[in-house]
Formats: C-alpha cells, structure tokens, sequence
C-alpha cells in the first residue's frame, strides 16, 4: 500500500457506501511499520494524525528510545549520555549511551525538563536499565483531569 487510511464506513441518505476519512499519511518503504495514531480532539470525527515509524529492528531495535511530546510545552531530555530538546508535536529516536555499567548491567540515569518561561523546571529524574533485548517508547502529555504533565512508557521486549 502507497498510503494508510484511517477511517469509518457508512451509508448516506440513498444506502450508498461513504467512507468517511479521519486520517491518512503517506506509506514508508518498509514491510514492518508500526502506525502511532493521535487523535485531534474529543471525538474520531476530529480526525487523526498518523505516524508511519519503520518497524524493522535496524530501525528501531533493542536499546532504542522513541520519544514524543505530546505535551505543550517544550521538554528537555537528558537519557544517559544523550541531550535533546523537544518541542510540542517533536519526536526523536535516540539510543543512549549507558550512564552507568556495572556488573554487566548498563544504566541511563534519566532527568526530564520543561520550559516556563525562559526557566527549565524539573520534573522526573529517574534510573532506567538500558537492554539490547528492549525498545522503548516515551510519550510526554498533559493529563486532560488533573493538567499536569505527565510520562507515558511502553518497553517492548523483541528477540533478535
């Protein structure tokens, strides 16, 4: 397929099919992708945004890092040796260089910053394991009860 579509089949008033397309984005040139879909608003109606990420393990493998700021405000990421900024609707892959090894275990300590003003203000500082045998993905939001900006992970274990 060239393109992904995103979208909700029905019938208009004469009980013709009609598609109704919320999202679609253009198709990556690789057999394994994965599709992250973020929805505009309150309802699928308000459409979707698609992101077509090649799922191959040379593309995104074991001791990768996908991040996305969801949020809306600017983050500053700091995962072992590796520093980045990202803006609302930024995303980066990196794979960090471990922060710490001991015992044949590798470690990233892990600091997180978001911008008010001209001032980054801490908000996470954590110690993460770094594994050949895990991808990560690490979503940054704002939670739609409380405001507060928030972290999401999901570790995904693979064979290689």
């Amino acid at each position: 397929m060239t393109e992904w579509v995103l979208g909700e089949s029905s019938s208009n008033g004469n009980g013709e099919f009609v598609f109704n397309t919320y999202g679609k984005s253009s198709s990556l040139d690789s057999s394994n992708q994965l599709i992250l879909v973020i929805r505009k608003g309150s309802s699928n109606s308000d459409g979707f945004q698609l992101i077509p990420m090649d799922n191959e393990l040379t593309a995104f493998g074991g001791g990768d890092y996908f991040f996305m700021n969801a949020a809306r405000v600017d983050i500053a990421v700091e995962i072992g040796k590796t520093k980045f900024a990202l803006k609302p609707r930024g995303r980066k892959m990196v794979a960090p260089e471990p922060s710490e090894v001991s015992e044949n275990k590798r470690y990233l300590y892990v600091y997180l910053h978001f911008r008010k003003g001209e001032e980054a203000v801490p908000f996470y500082s954590s110690t993460w394991r770094l594994s050949n045998s895990a991808r990560t993905m690490v979503f940054f939001y704002h939670d739609t009860h409380t405001r507060q900006l928030r972290t999401h992970t999901i570790r995904n274990y693979i064979r290689q």
